[in-house]
């Protein structure tokens, strides 16, 4: 399995979400059915430390650039999955699953989904082939954002 990975923040960064998905990315390179993830990230450094799966490129800053760039890569590596690791992250991810058919895998990490959000945001998160959450809490106010109601929205 091949995975395209949009990151707002990757190896070199600090912080809970940039963490997060550089140890939930680790461990999924880990994985014996996953052959390459490919990291776009906005923030952080050419990494040293990755896991031979996975495979960072300069980040990018400008958000135009960085959507460009996720259709470049899309075109060459053809992803089976591609993680979202960040809701702001959600439509860009929809349409770049929309082109491949691969599957999309979205990562909540909480307070980005406590105030108002974006209905592409919320349609973007119910089309998702799963959704994952970092507490019950984020889970159940992801739930009340949305009528979707599926056991993969853990």
């Amino acid at each position: 399995m091949k995975v395209l990975a949009l990151l707002p923040d990757g190896y070199g960064c600090y912080g809970g979400i940039a963490q997060y998905n550089i140890d939930f990315l680790e461990a999924l390179a880990g994985s014996e059915n996953v052959r390459e993830i490919r990291v776009l990230a906005r923030h952080g450094n050419l990494i040293a430390r990755a896991p031979n799966k996975v495979q960072s490129y300069r980040t990018v800053t400008n958000k135009y650039l960085y959507s460009s760039m996720s259709f470049v890569d899309l075109a060459i590596s053809r992803p089976d999955v591609i993680f979202c690791g960040h809701v702001l992250m959600v439509p860009l991810a929809k349409l770049l699953r929309s082109i491949t058919g691969a599957k999309l895998v979205c990562q909540l990490h909480g307070t980005e989904i406590w105030n108002d959000v974006d209905r592409s945001i919320i349609d973007g998160l119910a089309e998702a082939n799963m959704v994952l959450c970092v507490s019950r809490d984020t889970e159940q106010r992801y739930k009340s954002l949305t009528s979707f109601q599926s056991d993969n929205s853990r």
